[in-house]
């Protein structure tokens, strides 16, 4: 029996986004069906702890989430941190430096244990990156905390009260564009060979760099651990590749129609849209 649905954001249960609002409207009468008789709802997501909060207020049910966010490098149940394993700060500056001088990195996301994203637009010019604050904020609904500039990056590494939980260098500044994808199935595989200390996955134009052994499937199992919850009572909805480590882990797994070819082999079932799940409970 399933008693818990484990959903990614982007793509998944924010599909089709829209700047106004965060989540369609069917999508969230489902949430709030769904946890009202007494089930399990886990965002599971490359963003940062700071969608939690608006997602319960969204849905209008306080405190409803459980939230494994940055791939897995951070886990809470309710308003709980009960896992977390950042990056090393020193191969954190020694990732920065390389993507610093590789200039088909466009930008590049730090994302902090502070919640908020630290964030290099250097490689798009100098007013790109003075103004790129402005390119966040329009982002409407689905806006995370971010602050910009080499300066504020470097800060957070010397501050020892702020982890590093995911760094994404992305390379195109559109979010599809075969350039930039086929440069990112390169750069994940030069990560992977120069440092063995990290994990690496793809999205889209980007890669998304934790620490080694920590995705969204690892970090799903220390959640499902806490809670008491076998693998065959979750039921996991994805649609990029950070979303395969769930799918080839949890048996009742879920891809959206909308995925990449490459993707979709790794799931046992295929929706339109999220609240399709509700036909296969």
């Amino acid at each position: 029996m399933i008693k818990a649905i484990a959903t990614d954001l982007d793509g998944t249960l924010f599909f089709p986004k829209t700047k106004s609002r965060l989540i369609h409207r069917p999508n969230k009468l489902f949430l709030r069906s769904y946890i009202s008789k007494g089930n399990e709802v886990i965002a599971v997501s490359g963003r940062n702890i700071t969608m939690k909060t608006k997602i319960e207020k969204c849905i209008g049910i306080k405190d409803s989430l459980s939230f494994v966010g940055c791939n897995g490098a951070i886990v809470c149940h309710k308003n709980k941190v009960i896992y977390e394993k950042p990056l090393d700060k020193e191969i954190c500056r020694k990732i920065y430096e390389d993507c610093l001088m590789d200039k088909t990195v466009k930008a590049l996301f730090f994302f902090a244990s502070d919640g908020k994203m630290y964030i290099d637009l250097s490689h798009l010019g100098t007013i790109i990156s003075k103004t790129g604050f402005l390119t966040f904020r329009f982002q409407g609904a689905y806006y995370e905390p971010s602050r910009f500039g080499k300066k504020r990056i470097l800060n957070a590494f010397d501050d020892p009260n702020i982890k590093i939980l995911k760094i994404m260098p992305v390379y195109s500044i559109h979010s599809h564009g075969l350039e930039g994808e086929l440069r990112a199935l390169e750069a994940r595989k030069e990560f992977m060979k120069k440092y063995d200390s990290i994990t690496v996955a793809t999205s889209n134009t980007g890669i998304e760099i934790t620490a080694k052994g920590v995705n969204k499937a690892t970090g799903l199992l220390q959640l499902i651990n806490y809670l008491n919850l076998e693998k065959d009572e979750i039921a996991v909805v994805g649609d990029s590749g950070n979303d395969i480590p769930m799918f080839e882990e949890f048996e009742n797994s879920f891809v959206m129609n909308h995925a990449r070819d490459e993707v979709k082999p790794y799931a046992k079932n295929t929706i339109d849209i999220f609240y399709d799940i509700k036909d296969h409970l």
